[in-house]
């Protein structure tokens, strides 16, 4: 059975944003969520095949925060594991060997109006290439392309359907955005973070954290720690490490935190 996982695990995380997300019908055949603003593909196209050793090539605009999604995404799309990968389907299909990405500007912290726009390329043979104007367009590129493989679990084979295929995307609003109140339901960490992980797989771009208000104060300030003795528990409290983690992982995954 041939599923693609990356959009059949995730589509209750997803849908928190169906009302923002809602895209032309022209890209409704691509099982990619939100659904691209353009999509050329073709109804004919087979599968094809990834080497199980796919390469990422950054021929412009490297930094170590791309580095970083290339790793986190090709876990991702080798979920399965890519020993698994298998070559039966070689001879059927040229197999995707290289992704290569070009970036025209390095963006460390995201901003309201930051370009998330990409073009993603899949060809029928050579390799596969991602063009956009900043880092963080490369992260919805590269999600894009993580959610079109698709897996195989009686061969152990990953391949991408209807190449050859030409995606252009951009997002309709600049925020899109997601809310957590934990001064009145206190979240721990680690949910934080998968949160963050589930609106990168939207494509969302802020969290808005309402972190304080009158029924709890859970931040421990260095400054005034006594102000935390308005938490819930001495367990429910944050740090100011626990804040910058959060804010860190956020801005690798092109999400603004408010």
């Amino acid at each position: 059975m041939t599923i693609v996982p990356r959009c059949t695990q995730l589509l209750g995380a997803l849908s928190l944003a169906a009302g923002l997300l809602l895209c032309p019908a022209s890209a409704a055949a691509l099982d990619v969520v939100p659904l691209p603003a353009s999509v050329s593909s073709s109804d004919k196209g087979g599968p094809r095949p990834l080497a199980s050793q796919l390469v990422f090539t950054v021929t412009e605009g490297d930094s170590t925060e791309l580095q970083a999604a290339i790793a986190r995404y090709r876990h991702l799309i080798f979920a399965h594991g890519s020993e698994r990968n298998s070559s039966t389907n070689n001879q059927q299909a040229a197999v995707l060997n290289t992704v290569n990405i070009a970036c025209k500007q390095v963006v460390t912290m995201p901003q309201l109006h930051t370009d998330e726009s990409y073009t993603l390329n899949v060809p029928e043979t050579g390799a596969a290439s991602i063009a956009v104007n900043t880092t963080v367009g490369a992260y919805r590129a590269l999600e894009t392309l993580s959610q079109m493989v698709a897996y195989n679990f009686e061969d152990g084979s990953y391949t991408i359907s209807g190449v050859p295929l030409v995606i252009h995307d951009y997002p309709r609003f600049t925020w899109r955005g997601l809310m957590i109140d934990t001064s009145r339901h206190w979240l721990p960490v680690a949910s934080i973070l998968r949160t963050l992980d589930a609106m990168s797989y939207a494509k969302l771009s802020v969290l808005h954290w309402h972190l304080v208000d009158r029924e709890s104060f859970p931040l421990v300030l260095d400054s005034v720690p006594e102000l935390a003795k308005g938490a819930w528990s001495a367990q429910e409290k944050y740090s100011t490490s626990d804040v910058r983690q959060i804010v860190e992982a956020a801005r690798l995954r092109g999400i603004r935190v408010v």
